[in-house]
């Protein structure tokens, strides 16, 4: 697996070697070292190598309340709002752009505002 940091914080973790990244740095790490075998482990960069970590069960409900109250979930509500790709399509080819601005994105950004 090929990892690569930026501000001592993991980045990306790729089966395949991706171009070099100014400002990366690229650690080749055998596959069995970034493994994780439940859902409470993670990975982090600590003092120049690749260090798996464990959460406690409480540890990881807490992160989770937290990541979906977090600014960044209106993003994952717009997705979930968004009608599929295809229909989006015939929606434009039978409505035009800016019906489909107005009919089928405007309703979904209002309902999920991005927070200041």
């Amino acid at each position: 697996m090929y990892i690569y940091i930026k501000d001592n914080q993991i980045q990306e973790i790729t089966k395949n070697q991706i171009e070099e990244r100014e400002g990366y740095i690229e650690l080749d790490i055998p596959d069995e070292d970034v493994e994780l075998t439940n859902h409470l482990q993670y990975l982090v960069y600590e003092e120049g190598t690749v260090v798996r970590r464990e959460h406690t069960e409480e540890e990881f409900t807490d992160l989770s309340i937290q990541k979906r109250s977090a600014p960044e979930s209106y993003k994952t509500k717009r997705k979930l709002d968004y009608p599929p790709l295809e229909e989006q399509l015939d929606y434009i080819y039978h409505n035009g752009v800016d019906a489909w601005k107005t009919d089928i994105i405007d309703p979904v950004k209002s309902a999920y505002p991005k927070p200041e």
